[in-house]
C-alpha cells in the first residue's frame, strides 16, 4: 500500500478544497484539521471527508469564502457566527479572543454558531489545551448538519468551548446531544 506524509495530505486537501470553491484561509484550516485526523488514525474525520466537503463546496451547501463574525457579548464571552461555512476557521478567528477573554477574566467560553460540520470535535479542545489555557474543555452539537439555510424545523449547531487560565496541558471533553 502507498505511504503519503501528512505534508502531502494537508496540501493535497488545501488545493482540492481551492479548487473547489473554499477561500485560502478556510482550506488551509480545514486541511489542518484533516492531517490532525490522519495522524491519529481518525479516518472518518480525515480523508474520508474531503470528498464531501469539496461538493458541498460546489453545490452552495457550505460557504467556502465566508468570513466569521467574531463578538464578545459579555466579558468572558466568545461567539463566532461562522455564516454557514466551515467551523475550522471559524474556531482559528475566535480563539486568540477567546484566550484574552480568558486571561482578563479567568475564564471564557467560545461559541461556534452557523457552522458546517465540526467533524473530530477533540480538534478544537486540543487548541485550547496546546495554548495552555484548558482545565476543562466541552461541547454540545447536534447529531446531523444542519441545513444551509435555517428553516423553523432546523437549529443551528453550536459548539461551546470552555477555558481557563489554570494552565493545564490535558483537555475533556465529552460529546452531548441537544434535543
Amino acid at each position: 500500500m502507498p505511504q503519503i506524509t501528512l505534508d502531502e495530505i494537508e496540501q493535497t486537501v488545501r488545493r482540492a478544497l481551492t479548487l473547489h470553491g473554499a477561500a485560502p484561509f478556510a482550506a488551509a484550516e480545514v486541511a489542518c484539521a484533516v492531517r490532525a485526523a490522519e495522524s491519529v488514525g481518525n479516518k472518518i474525520c480525515g480523508l474520508y471527508y474531503v470528498e464531501s466537503y469539496c461538493q458541498q463546496l460546489r453545490t452552495g451547501r457550505v460557504s467556502g469564502t465566508v468570513t466569521p463574525q467574531v463578538s464578545t457579548p459579555r466579558g468572558g464571552a466568545v461567539v463566532v457566527d461562522a455564516g454557514f461555512g466551515f467551523a475550522q476557521p471559524a474556531f482559528a478567528h475566535a480563539l486568540p479572543v477567546a484566550l484574552d477573554a480568558a486571561r482578563r477574566n479567568g475564564v471564557a467560553s467560545l461559541s461556534v454558531a452557523h457552522a458546517h460540520t465540526c467533524t473530530a470535535l477533540g480538534y478544537f479542545t486540543q487548541q485550547i489545551a496546546q495554548a495552555r489555557r484548558s482545565r476543562w474543555a466541552g461541547r454540545w452539537t447536534r447529531a446531523a448538519t444542519p441545513p444551509p439555510i435555517p428553516t423553523p424545523r432546523s437549529r443551528a449547531r453550536w459548539c461551546p468551548w470552555a477555558a481557563t487560565k489554570a494552565g493545564a496541558l490535558a483537555s475533556w471533553s465529552k460529546c452531548l446531544r441537544r434535543r
